[in-house]
């Protein structure tokens, strides 16, 4: 019976988040990454090596990015790392928590701690929490 809540849980979080996921996988797809992994509801991209995803990845020293129940990774090597995963796994919880709200608290978090005199990403409520999850 526990398995079965936890699957129903998944698949409602999972739909709702399904807005997000839909326009990152589009528009990842769209940009040239190519699909590594599907498991569990959760969409694994890899992010090509030219283009717009390259430059955020490389402008913004980012080692992949959630958006919904999808994981875009920078690399090959950044993906292999499962410490990084249980990060990026813990923002597709958040999100299938939050769904498409989370595209406006996360930012929102973010003011507030810039306001705070803190860190927008390191000071990030739902980055601490994904950090705390990594090991």
């Amino acid at each position: 019976m526990k398995d079965l809540i936890k699957k129903v849980l998944t698949w409602v979080g999972n739909a709702w988040a399904s807005p997000v996921t839909v326009c990152n996988v589009l528009f990842s797809l769209a940009c040239g990454a190519t699909l590594v992994r599907y498991a569990d509801g959760v969409v694994e991209l890899m992010a090509s090596n030219d283009g717009l995803q390259a430059s955020f990845f490389h402008k913004y020293r980012f080692a992949a990015y959630t958006l919904g129940t999808s994981i875009v990774y920078r690399d090959r090597v950044l993906m292999a790392k499962p410490r990084l995963r249980r990060h990026e796994m813990r923002h597709v919880l958040q999100f299938r928590v939050l769904g498409v709200l989370m595209i406006m608290l996360y930012p929102l978090v973010s003011l507030v701690q810039l306001l705070r005199g803190k860190s927008a990403y390191g000071d990030n409520l739902f980055e601490l929490d994904a950090n705390r999850h990594e090991n």
